[in-house]
């Protein structure tokens, strides 16, 4: 997987994150992809950790993580509006 740091026209960062066919066989397997949060630290931004993970819908994401145990800091008014979102195609940026 490629990382780096790109910004919108604003100046804003971005986490560029390029996605290998090896990478995307480990999503479709079910599989996710951990990045540690020192690598986006290394580009200039905020040490956190990413977690890249796939599904069938999102509402089976979200089902998933919910069912891990992860507090994901999703509501459910948050979670609606980003399946909205997804819809519509929105990208959020």
């Amino acid at each position: 997987m490629i990382k780096g740091r790109m910004h919108t026209k604003d100046g804003k960062p971005i986490l560029f994150l390029g996605l290998s066919h090896a990478n995307l066989d480990k999503l479709r397997a079910g599989l996710p992809i951990y990045v540690k949060p020192e690598e986006p630290a290394a580009h200039g931004l905020p040490e956190m950790g990413v977690v890249i993970h796939g599904g069938e819908t999102e509402e089976s994401i979200i089902a998933e993580f919910t069912e891990a145990g992860f507090d994901t800091k999703l509501s459910p008014e948050a979670a609606e509006q980003m399946l909205a979102d997804a819809d519509d195609g929105d990208d959020g940026s």
